[in-house]
C-alpha cells in the first residue's frame, strides 16, 4: 500500500514526513490543554501523472492522542482521539490537507485497564480498511 512512498528517496520523505509531523502535532495541541507530540503513521500513498507535466502525490496518514480527563466533580473519564488525514501535493507543492477525526470515550473504570498503543492500532486498522 506504500509503494509510491518506498520509491521516494530519503531526501523526499524526510521533509513531508516533518510536514505531516507538524500538521499532527499542531492538531494535538490544538485539541488539548496536554497534548503530546503525535506518532503518525503513514498508512498509504499513490504517485500519479497528470497530463504530461503535474505529479500528484497522496499520502494517507493516521496518529492518535490518549487523554485522561479529570472532573471537578463527578466521575473522570478518557479520551481516545484519532485522526485520519489525506495530504496531497502537486509538482511537490502541498495543495490540500484533509483530516477526519473520531474517538471513543471511556468510563473512569475502562480506564484503568486501557492499552493506548492497542487502541491505537485497532483505530489505525479501521483507517486502512475504509482505504481498501
Amino acid at each position: 500500500m506504500n509503494e509510491a512512498w518506498d520509491k521516494l528517496g530519503e531526501h523526499e520523505r524526510k521533509p513531508l514526513r516533518a510536514l505531516v509531523q507538524t500538521i499532527a502535532d499542531y492538531q494535538v495541541d490544538a485539541s488539548s490543554a496536554n497534548g503530546k507530540p503525535a506518532e503518525v503513521h503513514f498508512i498509504a500513498s499513490r504517485r500519479a501523472l497528470v497530463g504530461n507535466r503535474d505529479v500528484v502525490l497522496t499520502l494517507w496518514f493516521f496518529f492518535s492522542r490518549y487523554e485522561y480527563v479529570f472532573a471537578q466533580s463527578g466521575s473522570d473519564w478518557g479520551e481516545h482521539h484519532h485522526w485520519l488525514g489525506t495530504a496531497k501535493f502537486v509538482n511537490r507543492r502541498l495543495e490540500s490537507v484533509t483530516l477526519a477525526h473520531d474517538y471513543d470515550t471511556l468510563s473512569e473504570s475502562a480506564c484503568d485497564d486501557y492499552d493506548e498503543a492497542a487502541g491505537a492500532a485497532r483505530a489505525r486498522e479501521a483507517a486502512i480498511a475504509k482505504l481498501e
